[in-house]
């Protein structure tokens, strides 16, 4: 599965805070994508910022773990007060000729006017969600469940106008398309394997965490740290958020089925229950 991180600070992000992160710390997201063979990130990387009004996104479709000298390059060249990246292992729940996913469409973070997103997880029914697009399926320009999955968010946002409440929608209606679908997924217990979202404008940060897999899993670098459960950090100059923690000091563990709520501009969050599905 993915790894992703999002980091706000107060005031511009050091550029050291980022390698740390990225590269440089015990825990650092490239070391995260290659410490396991089994589990490598290594079908792409990717990151966006705001600046200003206007949206910064950065994407390869190389291993992040072999880029250290590109990502310590355009590293050098940020000066935002906030940050998101994510470092993709392809989910294939079409079994689509996995060369094909490969690509920049394919590659996140995704956006679209004010808006950045990144997933972790899979999307089963993912034929089904595209499906109830609408006016949005002209937009899905690569062939992955996870972009299927930002539109599918994106309509919400626009019906709902609230972006909290459009997320906790666009996963109510992913439930209930399951109800009306499952019995031709047998080899399916969920519609989705793994709902992480990070998504984020320039005025606040939402992550969903909704990622419970029956049999217990942990994440890459840290023992006894569920899979799945956010790692996060808080002080009155920084808020991160990772897949898991990115160094060995102290981290909050989110648990699972919670939404998180987190102010740029005012620096403060909040982490609620995401609420009964149906």
């Amino acid at each position: 599965m993915c790894r992703m991180f999002f980091i706000s600070s107060k005031k511009i992000i050091p550029t050291q805070k980022l390698l740390d992160y990225l590269i440089e710390s015990e825990k650092s997201l490239v070391k995260q994508s290659q410490f396991n063979k089994n589990r490598l990130q290594k079908d792409g990387w990717g990151f966006g910022y705001i600046k200003g009004e206007k949206i910064e996104i950065f994407k390869s479709i190389n291993p992040i773990y072999q880029e250290l000298n590109l990502i310590k390059n355009k590293i050098q060249k940020i000066e935002n007060n906030f940050f998101i990246v994510h470092a993709r292992k392809a989910s294939n729940p079409k079994k689509i000729e996995f060369n094909k996913l490969i690509s920049y469409e394919n590659t996140q973070p995704f956006s679209i006017s004010d808006i950045i997103f990144t997933h972790n997880g899979t999307l089963n029914i993912v034929d089904e969600i595209y499906e109830n697009l609408g006016k949005y399926k002209k937009f899905v320009k690569g062939i992955n469940d996870s972009e299927v999955l930002f539109w599918h968010v994106i309509k919400n946002i626009d019906a709902y106008g609230d972006i909290k409440q459009a997320i906790l929608a666009a996963r109510r209606e992913i439930h209930t398309v399951w109800i009306s679908v499952k019995k031709e997924y047998r080899q399916f217990d969920e519609p989705y394997t793994g709902l992480n979202i990070f998504l984020t404008n320039s005025e606040k940060f939402y992550a969903l965490c909704d990622f419970k897999l029956k049999k217990e899993t942990f994440s890459i670098m840290t023992e006894n740290w569920e899979y799945g459960n956010y790692a996060l950090r808080f002080n009155k100059d920084e808020f991160t958020i990772s897949s898991e923690p990115l160094d060995k000091g102290k981290w909050e563990k989110v648990p699972h089925n919670s939404i998180i709520e987190f102010d740029i501009k005012k620096f403060k969050y909040n982490i609620k229950n995401a609420g009964e599905l149906l």
